[in-house]
């Protein structure tokens, strides 16, 4: 190679060097074009106002910006990689999962709302928008925009809330009511309203003719004018006065009769003070105003009755306590005054008997008869005094009730079984009535029973006391008994009224008869008998 020849060679690698240098110089400058507008992008796709997520075939987010990391709660790197249905509602995944196979079987976009979780556990509305795009690679992804709408999800709550509100306030109130607008078309009714349009159909359970909403009511009142119904052109000439201004309301009565029974209504119109105006339309039910003046006389001739009642029955109750006051102390005054007088008196017999008797065998024989007398007196003594008050009483209601069956059996011959849960503590006068009702049914089965076994139960349950007394006798007709105005039984219900109580008397001919008094009472049984 000649000198000339290589100088020519350094000279063109000289030339390309500085070409090489010229377009390394003009790829830098492009690729910090290109950098910078990235940079410019990005800065754009973190500050937008939406979430912006870029989803792989298998769900995982490859890409997502800063307002997508604060809606969640989280920082951005934690994203990558991850399922976006692990941050969605549980409840609303479905919603996701059919959004996502309706955007990659279509090219165009589609949408939906559901929530997201937030990482401290709460949730939050967002308006979700996906599409389907290739990446550089040519393969499909899945670009979601999220909008958040929790501020108008809460003003459609409130808003739903209002009318939920509205709407109970309407059905709450007992009158029918219906809103009509300035044509007098229908636009709302309560539930009242609507129950009486069905009740009121002339098929059963559905909604009367011209009742619901979207009927002009006016037209309504002008088809009912043509039957020449004076009610039905007063209700409407009403109506249209008040929706014109030229009446501040509308009232009218009018009778609303069924094939069942007589029925008054008032009907009031008032204006509806919105947008377009309008009126309210009150239907309220008057038979009970109608019929007022006879409901309060007999309401009160009823409080009077039952006020004598319940006077009558203190009375009884005052007079039987009293009457047991009297028989307690005559019991006591002739047991213990007039017993004692007769014993002491066949004692002084059996004396006389002793010092003379075998001087004059006449006079013995006439002490012994005397003496006998004597027995018979103070056996009589000890009967009425019984009679008048079981000495049994003074030791509990329980040992009273097992003496009287026990002289029952004795007097009659026949079984008298008494069972009972124990001791039961009871004061006195409730203890007097019980045994006294006790006693009362089982004289009643010596008198008409012709039974061959009696029962007796005595007990609590709960905050009851049950006394029982059965038969296995002719029984009876109670429905006749009662016609027939029993004093027997009447006494005995009385009684159990005046303890707060009641007496059930279950009977049929030939199937026996069973006397039940509960009265209320929290029966505490005495220590040592539980």
């Amino acid at each position: 190679m000649t000198y000339a020849s290589m100088q020519q060679l350094i000279h063109d690698l000289r030339v390309h060097q500085i070409e090489l240098e010229q377009q390394n110089n003009e790829l830098r400058r492009i690729q910090a074009e290109l950098d910078s507008a990235q940079a410019r992008y990005f800065d754009f796709y973190d500050m937008a106002p939406v979430g912006y997520v870029c989803v792989d075939g298998d769900d995982r987010i490859l890409q997502a910006n800063l307002t997508t990391a604060t809606l969640l709660g989280l920082d951005r790197s934690r994203l990558a990689n991850q399922k976006v249905s692990r941050f969605i509602y549980k409840e609303d995944q479905d919603i996701y999962y059919l959004l996502r196979k309706q955007a990659l079987a279509c090219v165009l976009p589609h949408s939906c709302e559901l929530r997201l979780r937030h990482s401290d556990g709460s949730a939050f509305w967002v308006r979700l928008l996906a599409i389907v795009v290739k990446s550089d690679e040519g393969i499909p992804v899945l670009r979601i925009v999220l909008s958040d709408i929790a501020e108008r999800k809460q003003a459609e709550a409130a808003l739903l809330e209002n009318r939920k509100f509205r709407d109970a306030i309407l059905d709450s109130v007992t009158s029918q009511i219906a809103v009509l607008d300035r044509s007098g078309t229908i636009v709302a009714v309560n539930q009242p309203w609507r129950r009486f349009a069905r009740d009121n159909s002339v098929e059963p359970g559905a909604t009367a003719n011209h009742t619901d909403i979207g009927v002009n009511y006016i037209d309504i009142c002008q088809a009912t004018c043509g039957d020449a119904s004076a009610t039905a052109i007063q209700a409407r000439d009403g109506i249209l006065k008040v929706i014109a201004g030229d009446l501040p309301s509308f009232y009218l009565e009018y009778p609303c009769h069924s094939p069942t029974q007589q029925r008054w209504f008032d009907l009031r119109v008032t204006p509806l003070y919105l947008d377009g105006h309008g009126v309210v339309v009150t239907h309220t039910e008057a038979t009970d105003r109608k019929q007022l003046q006879s409901a309060q006389l007999a309401l009160a001739v009823e409080e009077k009755l039952a006020t004598s009642r319940q006077q009558l029955r203190e009375l009884v109750a005052l007079n039987e306590a009293t009457r047991e006051q009297e028989r307690k102390y005559i019991a006591r005054e002739v047991h213990d005054e007039l017993g004692q007088v007769l014993t002491a008196l066949r004692m002084d017999m059996s004396l006389l008997g002793m010092r003379y008797g075998e001087q004059d065998p006449a006079l013995l024989a006439e002490v012994q008869g005397m003496k006998v007398l004597a027995d018979r007196a103070i056996q009589g003594v000890r009967d009425v005094a019984t009679r008048l008050r079981p000495t049994a009483l003074d030791m509990g209601l329980v040992p009273a009730i097992e003496w009287l069956c026990l002289e029952f059996s004795r007097v009659n011959h026949l079984p008298c079984v008494f069972n009972t849960q124990g001791y039961l503590n009871l004061d006195d006068a409730r203890a007097v009535v019980i045994f006294r009702i006790a006693q009362e049914s089982l004289t009643n089965i010596t008198r008409y029973a012709k039974a061959s076994s009696v029962g007796v139960n005595l007990g609590h349950h709960g905050q009851e006391l049950r006394l029982e007394v059965s038969d296995n006798g002719c029984g009876f007709d109670v429905n006749a008994i009662r016609q027939d105005r029993s004093f027997g039984l009447l006494g005995m219900r009385e009684r159990a009224i005046s303890l707060g109580g009641g007496l059930e008397v279950t009977s049929a001919p030939g199937q026996g008869t069973v006397v039940a008094l509960n009265i209320p009472f929290p029966v505490v049984e005495e220590r040592g008998q539980a």
